[in-house]
């Protein structure tokens, strides 16, 4: 069935009991068991900061960042741990039906991408303002819904509207261990990949190398630390896995434009 074709089609396919969301998460919080049943379909979007979307083992599946919309279908088991230093995001969720019963968009996870650039901020931006009231009726839930469908148009044909999800896992791995000094090798075999593939699926993830995402998770991290009041520079960045104080300084300067004794003064 093609999306794009609703208005057409509209008897045989609609949407009930459609909700949205907001959700202002810490980092590290566990949004959801891998066990348990999703009785609706769900589009969640990453307003600000990122998430794991992990299964029962733990392992990560996709990673979400700031902007970014995932579909999780009705019936799928899959958890979520959120990533940011400040997490927001939206829920739409809604029941699929057709002529014969339960619609399925997807059978799977997926995260998708934007027809033109711009239009999840469009849709999902309002949602996620912290005055945002939802309607009692769903009505303007509902055409945020309906808007997203006729954008994506088929929503069902991999490789027009899904992204590929194994570069992500790279920068997810980085993330769980950017504290320590683990060599791009190791960090690889967790994957069960070599070490050049790791290397290539991370820059088309984060654009920059595992050495360099992971310095800057680290410079975002000692920054945070640094305006809190409670640290130095160099316990900032001993805290967050640098070593060497001039080094850290270089990095810091490189990615904030400013040293972190310039941060420190604010």
């Amino acid at each position: 069935m093609r999306v794009k074709d609703l208005d057409e089609r509209i008897e045989g396919f609609s949407a009930r009991d459609v909700t949205s969301k907001r959700s202002e998460r810490p980092c590290g919080h566990v949004g959801g068991s891998a066990s348990t049943y999703r009785p609706r379909s769900m589009f969640l979007y990453a307003a600000e900061g990122s998430f794991d979307m992990i299964d029962s083992g733990g392992a990560v599946l996709i990673t979400v960042g700031t902007g970014e919309l995932l579909l999780l279908p009705q019936g799928c088991r899959i958890g979520s741990v959120y990533t940011g230093i400040r997490n927001v995001s939206v829920c739409l969720s809604a029941t699929f039906i057709d002529d014969i019963g339960p619609f399925v968009l997807s059978r799977n996870p997926v995260k998708l991408r934007e027809p033109r650039p711009g239009l999840f901020s469009k849709l999902f931006e309002p949602l996620a303002d912290a005055d945002y009231l939802p309607s009692r009726n769903g009505i303007r839930e509902s055409a945020v819904l309906f808007r997203l469908l006729d954008e994506l148009g088929d929503i069902s044909r991999e490789g027009e509207v899904y992204d590929d999800i194994s570069s992500d896992s790279c920068a997810a791995e980085i993330r769980r261990s950017f504290t320590k000094n683990l060599p791009v090798s190791r960090l690889a075999a967790s994957l069960n990949m070599s070490e050049g593939h790791f290397r290539r699926l991370c820059r088309k993830s984060t654009g920059l190398s595992p050495v360099g995402y992971r310095n800057r998770l680290r410079a975002e991290k000692a920054r945070e630390l640094i305006l809190s009041g409670g640290y130095t520079s160099a316990e900032a960045a001993a805290a967050v896995g640098f070593a060497n104080v001039s080094y850290f300084c270089r990095v810091y300067r490189s990615f904030f434009g400013e040293t972190a004794g310039d941060t420190a003064g604010k």
